[in-house]
């Protein structure tokens, strides 16, 4: 069974749409993993709203890189948005 881990950053919002994209995966037969590690699919939920906001979604995206390089990585949020070709 496939497993995801969530890192989520900022606001409400993010949270929000954290919880939902979860039960959105855990509906189509995937799993919570406890640990970045243990997930087959690690999603960073980022924010900009400050430099300081910015620096630690760069942050957690190396560290789940870190923690796990043989899983899929997805990166959503203000970040994603706003700094595509950097997240690539």
């Amino acid at each position: 069974m496939l497993k995801f881990k969530f890192k989520t950053l900022g606001c409400k919002v993010n949270q929000a749409e954290s919880e939902s994209l979860g039960a959105q995966l855990e509906e189509a037969g995937l799993t919570l993993a406890k640990r970045m590690e243990a997930a087959d699919l690690c999603i960073i939920n980022t924010c900009t709203v400050t430099h300081r906001a910015a620096m630690q979604s760069r942050q957690a995206i190396r560290q789940a890189i870190r923690a796990n390089p043989a899983a899929r990585l997805m990166v959503t949020g203000c970040y994603a948005q706003t700094a595509p070709e950097e997240i690539r």
